[in-house]
């Protein structure tokens, strides 16, 4: 089923990603405590599908080094992974371990820094303590593990951070404060910014990078209103964070829309900008009344909900096929995305970090035609916007494994491998052998 369209450089990263919380368990082990995700799922089941928990996840914690032989077995030559800060240092003699047997397997540690568990204890990002404490942090990881790791991200998706826990108020913090919502943000980016400082000055010898959220905007009307609209949700989802991360300081047109002025000290430059791009937003003027919800079992009759009063919502494509999360499926949309990063921060080098499909398969079904197609289109994507001089250095895909999807709980599947519910054995889904024929095939292979 490979194209024969796919062409990649022969340095090119191959791999999948993942996230403690997503997939670890073990949530009490070795002294970890509670971050803001235990205590919601403990505090609000009712809000999770199924009122799963995110343990015992894949109990990946006690069955990595399976899960390392899995990544061996499927030819990656790269693996994203996220650092459980609630762990501490007690956690940081895991990641040592995995750290050392992915390089004996030959793949490429990729470390994130923070993929959203943020610890009980400091409250949340509204907290002018939390970037500094999460500094002290990344110190102790970089020192522990800069010799190995070849690239870091400070960050997961501040913008989503952001949006569903201070917007929406459906994630932790549950709030609905737009004013509270950039404070949080901008203490975000003062994290970032800490902890690239603390890794370069703890000398690691990886590259350092962020991983963000981005979507293109449509605008789905023709008025003013829709116009405007459609640019202030670019603001706010992609511009906002880029230009901090990129340039050190916040986009002076977009302030003044979002009524915002913060100044970053001493920002950091990044070696690599992470992306990770699911769908593009499809944005109009919104005079309806301020209603959020997240599709969250996968059913045609439960809608995405998103409408800000007097300022935006988001609609549905008037064109696009969609997965069963109302996801808009457009690979187009990736390979605009990577021109107009290259137009507006050109020569800076670029990872797709995260690219996937959820999907609500049966865990003893090993066929999924779709994802396969999915991510064959994408990678196309990519390979058109490399022929026309996009810096992209790789690709990781969501997720190597099925796992605990946030408020879906593990109602939708993403993984290359298939997890049982009761047993928790890994079984290859056909993707996962048709991904490993891709880069078997592309010049960038793993022999």
């Amino acid at each position: 089923m490979t194209s024969p369209s796919l062409s990649f450089p022969p340095d090119f990263f191959w791999g999948c990603a993942t996230a403690a919380l997503q997939i670890e368990g073990s949530t009490e082990a070795d002294g970890r405590e509670p971050s803001i995700w235990d205590d919601f799922c403990r505090n609000h089941p009712e809000r999770i599908h199924g009122r799963a928990t995110p343990e015992p996840a894949c109990d990946h914690y006690r069955r990595w080094q399976e899960d390392l032989d899995w990544i061996g077995k499927l030819g990656h030559n790269a693996y994203r992974f996220s650092l459980s800060w609630p762990r501490g240092v007690r956690g940081l003699d895991f990641y040592d371990r995995l750290v050392d047997g992915l390089c004996a397997r030959g793949v490429a540690p990729m470390a994130t820094l923070y993929h959203w568990d943020l610890p009980s204890r400091l409250g949340s990002w509204e907290n002018p303590a939390v970037p500094e404490a999460f500094a002290e942090y990344v110190e102790l990881a970089a020192r522990r593990l800069g010799d190995r790791v070849t690239h870091w991200m400070t960050l997961n998706e501040p913008a989503w951070s952001i949006m569903n826990g201070f917007v929406t108020g459906l994630h932790p913090p549950c709030v609905q404060n737009l004013d509270r919502a950039f404070q949080a943000g901008h203490q975000l980016m003062r994290a970032h910014h800490l902890a690239l400082a603390r890794l370069r000055s703890a000398g690691v010898r990886g590259k350092l990078g962020i991983a963000l959220n981005l979507s293109p905007v449509r605008c789905a009307g023709t008025s003013a209103k829709d116009r405007r609209a459609a640019r202030w949700a670019d603001d706010y989802l992609n511009r906002w964070f880029l230009e901090a991360v990129v340039h050190g300081r916040y986009p002076q047109a977009a302030a003044r829309r979002l009524r915002f002025e913060q100044v970053l000290d001493n920002p950091q430059p990044v070696d690599f900008l992470g992306v990770n791009y699911y769908y593009p937003k499809w944005v109009a003027h919104s005079q309806r009344p301020t209603q959020f919800h997240l599709n969250t079992s996968g059913q045609s009759q439960e809608k995405c909900q998103f409408s800000l009063q007097g300022r935006l919502q988001f609609v549905d494509s008037p064109r696009a096929e969609k997965t069963e999360w109302d996801w808009e499926i457009d690979p187009q949309g990736l390979e605009d995305l990577l021109l107009d990063l290259n137009r507006s921060y050109p020569g800076l080098p670029l990872m797709v970090t995260e690219n996937g499909i959820g999907l609500r398969e049966d865990p003893s079904c090993q066929d999924d035609p779709q994802r396969i197609a999915f991510v064959e289109a994408h990678l196309q994507a990519i390979s058109r916007a490399l022929a026309q001089g996009a810096p992209v250095k790789g690709y990781l895909m969501w997720a190597l494994m099925d796992n605990f999807s946030w408020l879906n709980g593990y109602q939708k599947r993403y993984g290359l491998l298939a997890i049982h519910p009761e047993t928790l054995e890994r079984r290859p889904k056909a993707s996962a052998e048709w991904y490993r024929r891709v880069f078997q095939t592309s010049a960038g292979s793993k022999s």
